[in-house]
């Protein structure tokens, strides 16, 4: 489907999401409110159950998975013959403030930028001690002077001009769950000579439910693969703002 440049698509991929999902999608429906042209598609990647009947009242399409459920797969079949616009990626547990989607997005329809990255907000209410650790920790390492990103992509908020995604094939569909494609594509960015933008006022708050034990395994996981794909690509590991 070829649009104008600044039309927007906004993927969502839902796996485990019946919980989290109508926030996400709420916030995100409010985001858009100095938008006109601009369209919400959720990949149902497995494990939900309600989404029809949870989304019924958003302009949303919903796309079933086809195989076997992974985030590269998903975002890659949102993004699926929108060869022409900004594509804009936000997870299904991040709930997006309403000036989010203008912060990242207006340095690409400015042409200023082609890939921007957002940022997890200072607001923690509600959440628990692991959901805080997490949510701060990543608030702090992109909230740095430096703004410009090498060598990484962060999936959680995040834009592109969607001609560049395509150019470079998207996500690598050999990632496994959700778990180093984000990090992979990054690289490939950086080895093609386009530059990614930190946006530290473009934020979400991160309600996934997260406790000590779920934050040391999945950080520990993360962190053998962001070590697998640095090394394999021949870039420094500091390169990777999670790692740190």
């Amino acid at each position: 489907m070829q649009k104008s440049n600044n039309y927007i698509r906004i993927v969502v991929p839902a796996y485990k999401a019946d919980d989290t999902i109508v926030e996400c999608i709420d916030a995100i429906c409010n985001a858009t409110y100095c938008f006109k042209n601009w369209e919400l598609i959720v990949v149902d990647n497995g494990l939900n159950h309600n989404l029809d009947t949870l989304l019924k009242k958003y302009p949303v399409q919903i796309l079933q998975k086809t195989k076997n459920p992974s985030a590269a797969y998903a975002r890659n079949k949102g993004a699926e013959n929108f060869l022409e616009g900004i594509l804009v990626f936000i997870d299904s547990d991040v709930i997006i403030e309403k000036e989010c989607l203008n912060r990242l997005i207006k340095p690409i329809i400015n042409k200023s930028e082609i890939v921007t990255i957002g940022n997890y907000s200072k607001d923690v209410t509600g959440l628990n001690f692991a959901q805080r650790y997490k949510q701060l920790y990543i608030h702090h390492v992109y909230s740095q002077n430096d703004t410009l990103i090498k060598n990484d992509f962060w999936t959680a908020i995040s834009a592109i001009d969607a001609s560049i995604f395509h150019e470079l094939n998207g996500f690598d569909g050999s990632f496994k769950g959700a778990n180093g494609e984000d990090q992979e594509f990054g690289i490939r960015l950086t080895q093609n000579k386009y530059s990614v933008a930190g946006i530290p006022n473009a934020n979400g708050k991160h309600i996934n439910a997260y406790t000590v034990k779920k934050l040391v395994l999945n950080d520990f996981k993360k962190g053998i693969t962001a070590m697998s794909n640095s090394l394999g690509n021949k870039v420094s590991l500091k390169d990777n703002r999670h790692a740190k």
